[in-house]
């Protein structure tokens, strides 16, 4: 039966109706499962970024970093007992780039300009 606003069916040439579905082709049977395999792979990865956004949001709101990784004041210095230490353990004094520096340009003879 149909309904008012379809077609009506051919009766003077009836399409053959098969019984049998044909098998389908070997190409048709590697795209579907590459379908599967891809939506399978889709969804799994979704699920991973659900579990890694919802850990990430349980540890509370970001801080923001110190200064000393920006780089806007100095690191703190160790203790002085621990730099005394290191001074006696040490044969060699550590100098700081600056001190270096001011050392080797006192140590540089002067050449005579003329």
């Amino acid at each position: 039966m149909t309904g008012p606003n379809q077609p009506q069916p051919d009766k003077a040439n009836p399409t053959p109706v098969s019984p049998t579905q044909a098998p389908p082709k070997p190409a048709d049977r590697r795209g579907r499962w590459v379908a599967i395999l891809t939506g399978a792979l889709s969804i799994l990865i979704g699920l991973v970024y659900l579990v890694l956004i919802t850990v990430l949001d349980a540890r509370g709101p970001m801080q923001p970093p110190p200064p000393e990784a920006l780089g806007l004041s100095a690191a703190p210095t160790a203790p002085a007992k621990a730099q005394t230490l290191a001074k006696a353990q040490s044969p060699v004094e550590a100098q700081s780039p600056v001190e270096a520096l001011a050392q080797s340009e006192a140590q540089a003879p002067v050449q005579p300009q003329g």
